[in-house]
């Protein structure tokens, strides 16, 4: 993991490294052809607005919403966009809204007695176990 490797403390503020900016840039031209070839795609859509969201919390939230109800108002049917909208809405009181696990300090291990074990509320992911996901 990105944050072990450069030993990031939980409460530290940082930059994405240049692989890590890389990985999102890949993702997001992957996401914008898949879009390219099914434009009403609800799928890649929703996939757009959760990377945007996960890429910045801060600048990427407004984006994501308006992305978000532009599915809903088309597609009123579907629960999960507005299961997501919510989540997205709301900043998580679990975490503070760094979308990190806040039990094992987004390293995904536990320390006890001077053994690691797996976080057992994040499963190893160092991610929030309420908001980390989408």
């Amino acid at each position: 993991m990105e944050i072990l490797r450069r030993n990031i403390g939980y409460d530290e503020e940082f930059e994405d490294s240049p692989e890590v900016t890389a990985a999102f840039d890949r993702a997001l031209a992957v996401i914008e052809e898949a879009l390219r070839a099914n434009p009403s795609s609800e799928k890649a859509i929703q996939a757009k607005a959760s990377l945007l969201f996960r890429r910045d919390r801060r600048a990427g939230r407004p984006a994501a919403l308006e992305i978000l109800q532009k599915v809903q108002a088309d597609h009123p049917a579907n629960r999960q966009v507005a299961f997501v909208i919510r989540k997205i809405e709301r900043p998580c009181p679990r975490c503070s809204d760094t979308g990190f696990c806040p039990y094992c300090r987004a390293r995904g291990l536990k320390r006890y007695l001077g053994f690691e074990r797996e976080c057992e509320r994040c499963h190893g992911r160092g991610i929030c176990p309420a908001c980390g996901i989408l």
